[in-house]
């Protein structure tokens, strides 16, 4: 035990941040691909645009309404198996995506099975950060996001090359490769003394955290970190994602229908600005509420140290 002990922010703990900055690379990757992979589907399978849209909808949505789902998992299992798990949804999702021929078991496929894959993998790779660090635990962090913003700026032109080199099916299959070396990282991710300890113990946990995503996303983890705390943090980051799934799930179907409806983009901008202006007055008032209790807060420990101070007066007085 003493010498995994020495494993929290030290020794084999830079070779898991090594394995979840490459997984969270690939994964990334894989989903960011999903908005050219998309026209180009449309244009392969000649199907309608709303129904085309609803397989990026799940396959994104899932991935935070399932957020509660894999904190179970993490919690009864470990993160290297929920991880390992996600790794193998998502390679069966694509490779067997390269052999169907309609989008109704795309559906099926990228949507629902490559949904809970990246539900598995994406969550507890956070955790498994927050188990290993803790002096540099916010850096660590922030740094995951940083990696998720490279997999967004390479994703799209390597999905333009290799849809431009392999065809459909063939990117299919390459993305599925990318998918299966999750399953490498995962066993790189094997459980810290702080995991072990901390699956003794049943969590009970109720949060909004989930209605601030308008928050910059880098600082999400070590805020909801903040609030409940190492020991709720798989539970906390699972609500999250569920609710940032509610978004996921139901913004590309509105845009696709806004867009057959009007024929134009216009429409869709002006309703994803508005949702984020909304998250933004949400920011604001999440801050004017936490104020309020800090005040509320420090004005009850006065007053009782106040009480204390008097009564310890008082003794000494007789």
């Amino acid at each position: 035990m003493t010498s995994r002990t020495h494993d929290i922010d030290d020794g084999w703990a830079w070779v898991v941040l090594a394995a979840v900055y490459s997984g969270q690379l690939l994964l990334s990757t894989a989903m960011y691909t999903a908005g050219v992979l998309y026209v180009e589907m449309l244009d392969y399978y000649q199907d309608d645009a709303t129904k085309t849209s609803i397989i990026g909808s799940l396959n994104s949505g899932l991935l935070c309404l399932l957020g509660p789902l894999v904190s179970i998992c993490i919690n009864k299992l470990s993160c290297r198996v929920t991880i390992f798990t996600g790794g193998v949804c998502l390679m069966l999702a694509y490779l067997s995506s390269a052999f169907v021929s309609n989008i109704n078991l795309l559906i099926l496929s990228i949507g629902v099975l490559g949904g809970i894959g990246n539900a598995l993998s994406s969550v507890p790779f956070t955790v498994v950060l927050v188990y290993y660090f803790e002096r540099r635990r916010n850096i660590v962090l922030i740094l995951s996001q940083a990696v998720i913003g490279i997999a967004m700026f390479l994703a799209s032109p390597l999905a333009l090359w290799l849809l431009d080199e392999y065809g459909l099916k063939g990117t299919f299959l390459i993305i599925a490769g990318f998918c299966a070396h999750l399953c490498v990282c995962a066993v790189i991710c094997k459980p810290s003394v702080k995991e072990a300890k901390y699956k003794q113990y049943k969590y009970v946990f109720v949060a909004a955290i989930g209605l601030l995503t308008g928050l910059p996303n880098s600082l999400a983890t070590p805020l909801t970190l903040t609030l409940v705390g190492v020991e709720n943090i798989s539970i906390a980051h699972g609500l999250v994602y569920f609710f940032c799934g509610i978004g996921f799930v139901s913004g590309p179907p509105l845009a696709a229908l806004l867009l057959e409806g009007t024929g134009s983009y216009e429409n869709s901008f002006f309703m994803s600005g508005a949702v984020l202006l909304f998250g933004s007055l949400m920011a604001v008032a999440a801050k004017i509420r936490l104020r309020k209790a800090q005040k509320e807060r420090k004005k009850t420990n006065d007053e009782s140290s106040g009480e204390e101070i008097t009564t310890l007066f008082e003794k000494n007085q007789q």
